[in-house]
């Protein structure tokens, strides 16, 4: 008897793949919309810590994924430097408006300086995950390269 994953065709497949996919992301917003409302609800972290471990470890899983199997994550090097600035700008702002606004204390100075160390923090993760992912994926266009030789 033949096994049932044999029989699948491609598109079946595929459809399964999106299922998931579709799943996932799900997942991920409702991790991400419970944590923002038990913080604005001033909850102890102690009582969203696990919705942000998985809400962290799910992003980490996707990231070190893509960049062991070298895909690039960020698109082309000719519009990604601007993309990837412009995303950690985004990143570090939406970061700083959920603080500030859980804080009963408003202080600017403190925001300044987490913002700055924020962008910078994020903008260079993603700018080493970039680097690591083209050196992996040029490692793996040089072994295909290899093969195709022999």
């Amino acid at each position: 008897m033949k096994d049932h994953f044999e029989l699948q065709d491609e598109r079946v497949l595929e459809e399964r793949r999106k299922i998931q996919c579709r799943g996932y992301s799900l997942l991920v917003w409702g991790l991400l919309i419970s944590l923002l409302v038990q913080q604005f609800m001033h909850a102890p972290f102690a009582q969203y810590a696990v919705e942000f471990l998985l809400l962290v470890g799910c992003g980490f899983y996707q990231m070190i994924a893509n960049v062991r199997r070298g895909f690039n994550i960020w698109g082309d090097q000719a519009r990604g430097k601007g993309r990837l600035l412009l995303s950690a700008a985004i990143a570090g702002f939406i970061a700083a408006v959920i603080i500030f606004l859980s804080l009963e204390e408003k202080n600017w100075t403190g925001l300044a300086v987490f913002l700055a160390v924020y962008m910078l923090v994020f903008y260079g993760l993603i700018k080493f995950l970039d680097y690591t992912s083209r050196k992996r994926q040029e490692k793996l266009e040089h072994e295909l390269d290899e093969d195709d030789e022999d």
